[in-house]
């Protein structure tokens, strides 16, 4: 249930990113930097009319599809309805439409894979891969927008699609709870029993590939980022090739001790617990470090904001069924006490250094 409810939610929460994103740039870099989401209030005000206009289209759609007897499935309706957002939005240069239909665009490709996998009873470990290779393609289309288009509003929408995406991936799956779904997922059949899921695999993974050379050969992205990148490709496009896996050992109630015991792991769960831990840690501390090298502040907050989420996740999936549930509580409150007051205090000590070089730029060159 809890997955359910990540899964349906964190959708929203990239909105919530890619807006106080552009926002801040916008403060920083005023209109010269082409940052804003809108130019004026009135701008805003038909940015969002032209959003509806594109989501009654798609209603519009339905309903003519579904009076002439529905020969048009919804997911090519959504699809057709997102083209049309994104050609709208490139052609305009529309944020709130881009945002919408790339992410239209993207549950399409998930229904799709959903539908497939369904139909030929295959694994459907391939769905985690399809997400984590498209938010891959995301940032590198993110990074070639920033660098080479200057479309710095366009690069804020993909690059926080993309980051999301596979940071959301790699807490879930660090997690006992998505350790369960990584075993549920491989209970089938292999992916290649269906064309449809190893064909669009295949391509997504070629064309996040050739972004990921193409970026670092025109030196749009650093050679950590593509080392980092090809880390990710490589363990997610592993994902869809695992076999039957024993990950967790089912746990129950003890009528000895009265308590719930919710179940250890195996060898192989061991392993993978320790990999995606490893990687989830290394992964936000990453984004805090491109921040501060990039001097790119949002990404900064971003990665605290995730490593602060990151503690506290495992604090409650590694100790809540060890401690006494008075202790476990105090200690939570102590440990949200100074993890947050250490992480603020970093951050600021960050910002401050990334912000002290460019006022004295600024005061070297005033007259």
């Amino acid at each position: 249930m809890a997955l359910y409810i990540l899964s349906s939610f964190w959708p929203l929460v990239i909105i919530f990113v890619i807006m106080a994103v552009v926002r801040r740039k916008r403060r920083r870099g005023g209109r010269k930097g082409g940052t804003e989401l809108a130019v004026s209030r009135e701008d805003a005000v038909s940015e969002t009319f032209l959003l509806l206009s594109i989501f009654f289209l798609g209603v519009t759609l339905l309903s003519l599809n579904r009076d002439i007897g529905s020969p048009i499935s919804f997911q090519t309706i959504l699809l057709l309805t997102s083209i049309v957002g994104l050609a709208l939005a490139y052609k305009l240069k529309i944020v709130y439409t881009l945002a919408i239909s790339t992410m239209g665009t993207f549950i399409w490709f998930v229904l799709k894979m959903v539908e497939w996998t369904k139909e030929q009873e295959v694994n459907t470990s391939g769905i985690i891969t399809g997400i984590a290779l498209v938010g891959l393609f995301l940032y590198l289309l993110g990074r070639f927008h920033e660098k080479v288009l200057k479309k710095i509003r366009f690069s804020s929408v993909y690059l926080v699609f993309g980051i999301i995406m596979v940071t959301f991936l790699l807490f879930i799956l660090s997690s006992r709870l998505g350790l369960g779904m990584l075993e549920d997922t491989t209970g089938a059949g292999s992916i290649f029993k269906s064309w449809q899921v190893t064909t669009s695999l295949l391509i997504v993974l070629l064309i996040e590939l050739g972004a990921a050379f193409f970026t670092a050969v025109r030196k749009i992205i650093s050679a950590k980022e593509l080392v980092a990148v090809i880390i990710f490709t490589v363990l997610f496009a592993t994902i869809a090739l695992l076999p039957e896996q024993d990950l967790l050992i089912s746990g129950g109630f003890d009528f000895d001790t009265g308590a719930y015991e919710s179940g250890s792991y195996t060898s192989s769960g061991v392993f993978w617990a320790v990999l995606f831990n490893i990687l989830i840690f290394f992964h936000v501390l990453g984004l805090v470090f491109l921040g501060y090298v990039k001097r790119e502040k949002w990404l900064i907050n971003l990665g605290a904001a995730f490593l602060f989420m990151l503690i506290i996740v495992k604090y409650f999936d590694w100790f809540f069924t060890f401690l006494d549930k008075s202790i476990f509580f105090i200690g939570a409150g102590i440990l949200l006490f100074i993890v947050g007051w250490l992480m603020e205090k970093g951050r600021r000590n960050i910002l401050q250094n990334i912000s002290t070089p460019k006022q004295q730029t600024e005061q070297i060159l005033q007259p």
